[in-house]
């Protein structure tokens, strides 16, 4: 044994961690050594781990993971429309299209899709007779909205048409006698 080591049972070995990273031909200088029970050994493990997630999940979201899309201050990608039947007789209209993940749609800024992990979205959208004008956002846990809104007019017409005949008149004979 070198000057300043102590042999060490069995029993005390398993309750040293050394603080220092060391090769193992190395003796680590007494000041170095800390004496810490299992259940002490544990709870720092559980302690650096959770620090390091939360670390971890902070970064995601710097980067933009877990957001809705784009880093810190950054809004959310538009949503996407899928085809509209216009005109059309028939209300409500199926409307549908894609999201980024963790966001709401909103249309000319009334919630109609609840902020969800799916990338896809759809809604049963009321119409008005005549023109019925959409503009969709998607929305973040942030509370940032993404720009420019995707439109859309739909036209819905329920009056069948009316027509008058005004040639031939009444009792007019058309075709042979």
């Amino acid at each position: 044994m070198g000057v300043g080591e102590k042999r060490v049972s069995e029993s005390e070995r398993l309750h040293h961690f050394n603080v220092a990273a060391q090769p193992r031909c190395m003796v680590a200088p007494a000041p170095h050594r800390h004496t810490m029970g299992w259940a002490a050994f544990l709870f720092f493990l559980v302690v650096a781990f959770t620090a390091k997630s939360v670390e971890a999940r902070l970064m995601m979201e710097m980067a933009g993971d877990g957001g809705g899309g784009g880093g810190v201050g950054s809004p959310p990608a538009a949503p996407t429309l899928n085809a509209v039947t216009t005109p059309t007789n028939h209300s409500p209209q199926f409307i549908s299209g894609s999201k980024p993940s963790n966001t709401s749609i909103l249309n000319n800024g009334a919630e109609i899709v609840p902020l969800n992990a799916s990338t896809v979205w759809s809604y049963n959208l009321p119409l008005q007779e005549g023109n019925n004008s959409a503009s969709l956002v998607s929305k973040n846990s942030r509370g940032q909205s993404s720009a420019p809104p995707v439109t859309a007019t739909i036209v819905c017409d329920t009056t069948p048409p009316s027509f008058t005949i005004v040639d031939p008149t009444d009792g007019t004979v058309t075709h042979g006698n």
